[in-house]
């Protein structure tokens, strides 16, 4: 479920990560949903977990470093299929990316374009090098497909 209120004014949907992770805001407006997925490490600064159910291309990532370590990793994947989504190694600031992945012919060619990359599923996110305790927010700008 997606609340359809406006980007300015989301409301909570319970989160669908790993016991005991923090809730997971979802908005949307005209087709684009904003998810807000908090980043709270473990006291290795690890985290495991999974966004909400989404169905659509992943058109733009923002990370707000808030107390995560300078030598921050993290990976987005699809969880279904396993694409990768985006990588970052040793974050050391928030900053705003677009990922983008190869698209194909009606062969299933590759055609050496790239486009946004498509999920079904949940986003696994994978945080290592966090700081213990390390906490940020990363934001996920969903086209719906």
């Amino acid at each position: 479920m997606v609340d359809e209120t406006p980007l300015a004014t989301s409301a909570n949907q319970p989160g669908y990560g790993t016991a005991g992770s923090p809730s997971t805001n979802v908005s949307s407006v005209t087709g684009r949903s904003l998810l807000t997925i908090p980043l709270v490490c473990d006291g290795s600064g690890n985290l495991d977990t999974y966004g909400p159910a989404i169905g659509g291309d992943v058109v733009t990532v923002v990370l707000a470093q808030g107390t995560l370590a300078a030598t921050t990793d993290i990976t987005l994947t699809g969880e279904t299929t396993g694409q990768p989504i985006l990588t970052l190694t040793n974050v050391t600031a928030g900053g705003l990316w677009r990922p983008r992945g190869p698209t194909h012919d009606l062969t299933g060619v590759a055609t050496g374009a790239l486009d946004a990359v498509g999920v079904v599923g949940r986003v696994h996110i994978v945080v290592a090098q966090g700081g213990p305790a390390g906490a940020g927010t990363l934001y996920l700008f969903v086209e719906a497909a």
